[in-house]
C-alpha cells in the first residue's frame, strides 16, 4: 500500500437507507407498553404497541426499520404496521392468569434489536365478600349476597357501569353500587333438596362492560361455584 493510500473501503451495512461501515446502527422496536409494572387483566384484551426506529448513534432515526415482530409468553402474535414505516405499530393480546413475558423485536436489513417486559395479569373482578374457601362459597339460605370488587382500569378510561350476568342455575335478583369499584350482588338460589354434605351448584358471574375502543370485554368472578349447606336435618328442603 503507498503511503498516500487511504484506508481498505469498509463493507455497507444494511440498515436500509444508506450507512457505512465502522459505524455503529441502533434498531430498536421502542415498545411503550407494557411498561414494566403495567398492570394487565385477565380475559381483557391487551394492546402491545411501540415506535421503532433505525439508524446511527448521532442520527437514531435515518435507517429504515423492516419489520417489527412481537412474541406473549413465546407465541408470535399479529403485529400491525400502523404508520406504514413501522414507525408505530401495535399487536393486541388477552392474558391469562399469572405473569406473561411480552418480546418485541426490530429488524433493519439483517441488523435486530429487541426489548423484553415482564407483566402480570389481575382478575377483573374480585369476590371480596364473603370470603371463599377453596375457590366455593358456602350459604344456607337461598338469598346470598355477594360483594365484587371491579378493576375499572381493565375497561379503558371512565368506563360505563357494566352489565351484570349470572350463569348457572342461581339466579341474579339485585344489584346495587357501592362505591366506584364494588357491587353488592343477590343471589336466589334453587329451592331444592340439600344432600347432607350440602348440595353443589356451579355458578359464573361475568360483567359486561364497552372501552374506548368498543371492546366487549367478560370475566368471570374468582371463584366458580357455592354449595347450600342444610339447615336441619338430611332431607331438608330449602324453601322461599
Amino acid at each position: 500500500m503507498s503511503p498516500s493510500a487511504g484506508p481498505p473501503e469498509q463493507p455497507e451495512q444494511p440498515i436500509g437507507n444508506g450507512g457505512t461501515g465502522g459505524v455503529k446502527i441502533i434498531v430498536s422496536p421502542g415498545m411503550s407498553a407494557p411498561r414494566p409494572g403495567t398492570p394487565l387483566y385477565i380475559g381483557a384484551p391487551f394492546t402491545i404497541e411501540g415506535s421503532a426506529i433505525a439508524g446511527t448513534l448521532s442520527e437514531p432515526d435515518s435507517g429504515r426499520v423492516t419489520k417489527v415482530t412481537v412474541t406473549f409468553d413465546g407465541t408470535p402474535v399479529r403485529v400491525t404496521n400502523d404508520s406504514g414505516d413501522w414507525s408505530s405499530w401495535s399487536a393486541v393480546v388477552t392474558p391469562g392468569p399469572g405473569q406473561h413475558t411480552v418480546i418485541a423485536e426490530a429488524a433493519s436489513g439483517t441488523i435486530t434489536g429487541s426489548q423484553t417486559v415482564h407483566a402480570q395479569a389481575y382478575p377483573v373482578l374480585t369476590c371480596i365478600s364473603p370470603v371463599l374457601s377453596g375457590n366455593v362459597i358456602t350459604t344456607s339460605t337461598l338469598s346470598t349476597v355477594l360483594v365484587i370488587q371491579v378493576a375499572t382500569a381493565a375497561f379503558g378510561v371512565s368506563p360505563p357501569d357494566p352489565a351484570w350476568q349470572c350463569a348457572g342455575p342461581s339466579a341474579l335478583v339485585g344489584v346495587s353500587k357501592l362505591t366506584a369499584d364494588t357491587w353488592q350482588l343477590t343471589l336466589g338460589l334453587p329451592a331444592a333438596p340439600v344432600l347432607p354434605g350440602g348440595t353443589p351448584y356451579p355458578l359464573t358471574i361475568t360483567a359486561t362492560a364497552r372501552n374506548v375502543a368498543r371492546v366487549e370485554i367478560r370475566s368471570p368472578v374468582a371463584f366458580s361455584s357455592y354449595s347450600v349447606m342444610p339447615c336441619s336435618a338430611p332431607g331438608y328442603r330449602a324453601s322461599v
